[in-house]
């Protein structure tokens, strides 16, 4: 994923080993977090966060019907995972001022 923190911040714990773990951590005890996978394309994520925490309730979303179909086949019998297709997304291009009107594509 990218991520690869070298230092530990002692106010958090938080040692950034892996994003997950840090999450965990950020988190604190919370064996039953509800975590909102948007864009979850086959569902490489839910297969870590289910590793991280006790009993996640993960909603994943995923606009493209056949990579839903195939998150839906790897992951729609899983309890605590709700799966949802994305219908007809379209991404904005939008800066994050207030004097830019957002883009259309």
């Amino acid at each position: 994923m990218g991520y690869c923190v070298r230092a530990i911040d002692h106010k958090t714990g938080c040692a950034a080993s892996t994003l997950f773990q840090d999450v965990k951590v950020l988190l604190q005890a919370e064996p039953e977090p509800v975590i909102f996978d948007v864009g979850a394309n086959e569902g490489q994520t839910i297969g870590l966060l289910q590793e991280t925490f006790q009993a996640p309730r993960i909603y994943a979303f995923e606009p493209s019907p056949p990579t839903y179909e195939r998150l839906r086949a790897a992951h729609g019998a899983r309890s605590g995972i709700r799966l949802k297709m994305l219908p007809s997304a379209r991404r904005i291009n939008c800066p994050l001022q207030r004097d830019h009107a957002p883009q259309r594509e």
